[in-house]
């Protein structure tokens, strides 16, 4: 069959290559549809066969040629007619622009051949184009945060969150990307993030920290001032929820650029607060500043207040005038004074002179701002004592010292100085100490000068020239230095601290590094060079190559791996390998490291590569090598040529490597034959399972045949057997997986036709009647007569729970093994025209929040996950203590003691809190979080279960009225909340239970809301895991519904007479 399709191809070809148009010529195989996810890697392949070497074939996306796309083409012949051309597009990392249609084109004589085309969509969870970024806000003030994400697929919908709790649902016009979220403001530090849905699932973005800071203190004014001192006052911003406890208040002088001021030269102050205001102290009159203020609390500081100006008041001048001088001329005496040297604290008003004998009172005399004032007449008073002050508006400075004014044929007056420390303006000692410092400081840099030039002398030629009389003659003595620098130095194997055992195997390697003469460049690589060199032997003079690297050896590790490599090499002897000469080592001043050199054999032909080449072009790299000449006897000059004895293989080389080249693409393409082989083979093992799981739930459960399907499981099993056996004429029996699975098939199949054969419901009879029969016997052992029977829908005749019986696992929640938490059940509703519907509702990864909720019109579909329909739950809930009843959702709304009902036909949400109720994990069930209110369904109407703070964590049970989401009437129990794990409600009595083991619980408590009476049980209930989220029992059906670690399992419920 092969052959008469081979046979007919190459007919086709042959008429298409008479006709010369390439209508029926088409690509064997297409590039396929994909869909990716952003990131990944994808691949595109199209295959060509034609009785020619085919041309080169292109890729287009949306019609465009793609010029730089990296493709990879494979071309093979099939036979000696027939070749195979195979394109192999790679998209590395795919991303958004990538998308699109794709197609193959090659052109054929002039026409162009197009493959089919395939579409490359791209599908994944959301991608965020701009995430929340950190804030820091002030209280109270609003801000906006953004979120932005992408498919595809499209459209993306935006949940923020909150410290964790939502903020939007779903449905809300803000779920729209991208999106902005406004937030009106905050009293405490905060964390934001967003989450995107799309219908790949949910993408978490980073979660942005909003501090929250004080806000910026108002109204900084100047309550009081003086000449060094500004009092200033302020009102705090608004703090949120932490009170503020420093604030801080700046002063500087006023400057032009504040901003260049100094930290030193800053008044900087922290003070507690309250109260809120500050007394700036040490400052100078008269002088102009800048003054602000920020506060913190425990979650920040606030912002500067802007600079405010303030100025202190002028005062008096704190030095007095300086240089007072009084002396007397003739009939007159004459004081004259210099300004004080200090500030003066404002502006200098006028001075105040005052003098006194010493028979008369002091006078004092404003003499305005001048420097010099004569007294006279004074001829007949003698000691008279003159002094000065200076003043401004705020007061009087302090005066200086008495002066005596004395006569002029004096030679110098009396004079009076501020400061007794003050030295003279001019005085002649300190001109001999200035220069004597000046002399020796030219001393210094003298013989520093002369020691430096003996010190260069030393450095070059040795010990410096010292002129000694010997015999009379003048002599120059030379002493050679120890070390001295060289421009090459040699690395001995001594210097290089390798290992000993290493020394003694490069003994014969190592050559002095002076034997070895550099010539021209040969070749050049990216870490080293090759160049001619000569290598000087005892009697002769061999050519070398050298190979030097441009990178020197630093580490002893380094040394010694390339010295080992040395010592391998040395090892060679082979006509064909090229041995090592020898080793040797040299070092720079430049670089402290030495450099390895390798001595190798000189090669005139050059290396292989370029040999090659020279030989495909026709050049003979090896003319004249063996070519003599000698003169016959008749002086005829003859020349003898020796050939090699073969040529080189080039062709031969050329040909293995096509051959290679082709068996390396057959071999690829057969195993991705295989590849795909095995995914199919998984993918059917993976059905087989699922048919697997269901045949034993059909064994074990209490369902009929014709529930389940069997058609529909005989009609698969007969599809993969067609396939299986597809599998083993292809492989030919090779592979023992397809044997396997062929097998199991069979069993399969025998499996399904026995189960058709026998009535599965009177086994369930006869299982049920067995086990009543026993406990009737056990009953009579004890001296109990009892049997448990189940009462009519809604009847409470009975004497409360006599047992349960064992668990009927019916399915793995739909979101997988992953969500652990939730609840499950039937609708409660006493209303026989009510058709009642099964509901399955996971809460998220988290444990807490719940999303949606999965409902299902029969317990069937339920099992075959068919017609199922999913409920948004507006605002999200919390906790798995949810049920339906009479058409609506009644569950603990999200973050909060409120109690939520959702009606599922309108779709309005009514909610009103439980008074006193504790909430958010402060009192729930052992080992289940998030259960604050616990809703209950029984005959008597709609339970929520709940504590309070009142109540230190016992159980309330509370009764809802008919319609209604208040309270109607409350009972107090003594059952702490925390020690036990779940409850449920029947015919008024709340049931607690405990865990036993990790597969047993136990109904340990009871309360009866019609008497008010506790009694206590022992009343096993098994189970398959360790943790119950959720119990939840349905008076319509008198059966116990338990969700626990994510699996869904019922009870028969069993009543005492």
């Amino acid at each position: 069959m092969g052959k008469a399709r081979s046979s007919l191809l190459c007919v086709l070809v042959a008429c298409w290559m008479g006709s010369g148009t390439p209508a029926d010529l088409h690509f064997l195989e297409s590039p396929s549809n994909q869909t990716s996810s952003l990131g990944k890697d994808v691949r595109l392949r199209c295959a060509m066969q034609l009785s020619q070497e085919l041309p080169e074939i292109s890729w287009r996306r949306d019609g465009q040629v793609l010029e730089l796309a990296d493709s990879n083409q494979m071309q093979m012949p099939i036979n000696d007619t027939v070749w195979l051309a195979i394109s192999e597009l790679s998209i590395p990392s795919v991303q958004l622009s990538d998308a699109g249609s794709y197609q193959c084109a090659m052109w054929v004589n002039g026409e162009e051949v197009l493959s089919d085309t395939a579409h490359l969509g791209l599908e994944g969870l959301p991608f965020f184009s701009e995430e929340p970024q950190d804030l820091e806000v002030a209280a109270d003030t609003p801000f906006n945060l953004s979120c932005s994400a992408q498919g595809p697929p499209e459209p993306v919908r935006v949940i923020w969150l909150q410290d964790g709790a939502p903020l939007n649902s779903l449905v809300d016009p803000m779920a729209q990307a991208p999106s902005m979220l406004a937030v009106s403001g905050l009293n405490r530090t905060a964390s934001f993030s967003c989450e995107a849905h799309n219908a790949k699932g949910v993408a978490t973005s980073r979660t942005a920290a909003v501090t929250v800071v004080p806000q910026r203190p108002r109204s900084l004014v100047l309550v009081m001032r003086s000449e060094n001192a500004l009092e200033v006052g302020w009102e705090p911003g608004a703090s949120g929820a932490s009170p503020l406890s420093v604030c801080t208040v700046q002063a500087v002088r006023t400057d032009p650029d504040l901003s260049t001021v100094p930290a030193e030269a800053m008044y900087n102050q922290n003070l507690n607060v309250p109260p809120f205001r500050h007394l700036i102290q040490g400052l100078a009159p008269f002088a102009s500043y800048h003054v602000r203020v920020a506060c913190r609390s425990g979650a920040g500081a606030s912002r500067w207040t802007h600079w405010v100006p303030m100025e202190t008041l002028e005062g008096a001048p704190h030095d007095p005038p300086e240089n007072v001088t009084a002396f007397q001329n003739g009939t007159r005496a004459t004081v004259q004074w210099l300004e004080p040297r200090g500030p003066l604290g404002g502006i200098l008003r006028g001075y105040k002179l005052a003098y006194q004998s010493p028979d008369s009172p002091e006078v004092v005399l404003d003499v305005g701002l001048t420097t010099e004032k004569t007294l006279e007449p004074v001829s007949e008073v003698q000691n008279l004592t003159v002094r000065v002050a200076s003043y401004t508006s705020a007061g009087d400075g302090p005066w200086s010292d008495s002066v005596m004014v004395s006569p002029s044929y004096l030679l110098a007056p009396q004079t009076q100085r501020v400061r007794e420390n003050a030295t003279p303006a001019f005085s002649w000692h300190w001109w001999a100490v200035i220069l004597a410092v000046g002399l020796a400081v030219a001393f210094a840099v003298f013989f520093v000068l002369i020691l430096a030039r003996l010190r260069k002398k030393e450095t070059r030629f040795g010990e410096a020239f010292e002129p000694h009389v010997e015999r009379g003659e003048l002599a120059v003595h030379y002493r050679v230095r120890k070390s001295y620098s060289r421009r090459t130095t040699e690395a001995t194997l001594n210097s290089l601290g390798i290992s000993e055992d290493l020394k003694e195997k490069l003994r014969d390697v190592m050559v002095d590094r002076h034997k070895v003469a550099l010539g021209k460049t040969l070749g050049e690589g990216e870490f080293g060079s090759v160049m001619e060199g000569q290598l000087n032997q005892d009697d002769s003079v061999l050519k070398v190559a050298v190979k030097t690297m441009k990178i020197a050896i630093c580490t002893r590790s380094e040394m010694e791996d390339f010295l080992s490599e040395a010592v391998c090499m040395k090892e060679f002897d082979h006509p064909n390998v090229m041995k090592l000469l020898g080793v040797c080592l040299q070092s720079t001043e430049s670089e402290g490291c030495p450099w390895p050199v390798v001595i190798l054999p000189f090669m005139k032909h050059g290396d292989l590569h370029s040999f090659l080449l020279y030989s495909r072009l026709g050049d003979s790299p090896v003319a004249g090598q063996n070519l003599s000449s000698v003169m016959d006897a008749g002086g005829h000059c003859v020349c003898t040529v020796i050939l090699p004895d073969d040529t080189f293989p080039l062709q031969r080389i050329e040909l293995l490597e096509t051959s290679a080249r082709n068996l390396t693409f057959r071999v690829q393409w057969e195993m991705k034959k295989l590849q795909e082989y095995g995914q199919r083979l998984a993918w059917y093992e993976a059905k087989l399972q699922n048919a697997s799981r269901r045949l034993q739930l059909l064994e074990v459960g209490d369902l009929t045949p014709a529930e389940l399907a069997f058609q529909e499981l005989r009609k698969e099993i007969g599809e993969m057997e067609s396939f299986v056996g597809h599998l083993r004429s292809s492989l030919n029996g090779s592979d023992s997986t397809v044997e396997v699975v062929h097998r199991e098939l069979q069993n399969m199949s025998v499996t399904v036709s026995a189960l058709e054969s026998y009535d599965k419901n009177q086994v369930v009879a006869m299982r049920r009647e067995l086990t009543t029969l026993r406990q009737r016997l056990e009953d009579c052992q004890k001296g109990k007569p009892l049997e448990g029977r189940q009462p009519p829908i809604g009847a409470c005749n009975h004497q409360g729970i006599w047992r349960l019986s064992k668990p009927s696992v019916v399915q793995l929640n739909w979101r997988g093994v992953s969500y652990k938490a939730g609840a499950w059940g039937k609708e409660s509703s006493l209303h026989t025209w009510r058709k009642k519907r099964y509901w399955v509702a996971p809460l998220n990864l988290d444990g807490r929040r719940l999303d949606s909720v999965r409902l299902y019109r029969s317990y069937q579909d339920l099992l075959l996950s068919r017609n199922p329909t999913d409920q948004l739950i507006p605002g999200f809930g919390q906790g798995a203590g949810l049920v339906l009843y009479n058409g609506s959702f009644y569950f603990n709304c999200y973050n909060a003691r409120d109690l939520c009902r959702l009606n599922l036909e309108s779709g309005a949400v009514d909610r009103r809190a439980v008074p006193d109720a504790t909430f958010n994990n402060r009192f729930s069930y052992a080992g289940t979080s998030w259960q604050g209110l616990d809703l209950a369904a029984d005959e008597s109407g709609l339970w929520v279960l709940h504590t309070t703070e009142r109540s230190e964590g016992d159980i309330v049970i509370g009764r809802l009225g008919p319609g209604s989401l208040a309270l109607e009437k409350t009972w107090q129990t003594s059952q702490y909340k925390p020690a036990a794990t779940n409850t449920f409600m029947v015919c008024g009595v709340m049931y607690a239970t405990r865990a036993v083991s990790t597969r047993r619980e136990e109904i340990f408590y009871a309360y009866d809301t019609r008497t008010g009476r506790e009694r206590r049980l022992s009343l096993p209930l098994e189970k398959v895991t360790d943790v119950v989220q959720s119990l939840s029992y349905n008076p319509g059906d008198h059966k116990l519904y338990m969700y626990s670690d994510g699996y869904l399992l019922r009870y028969n419920v069993l009543f005492r007479p």
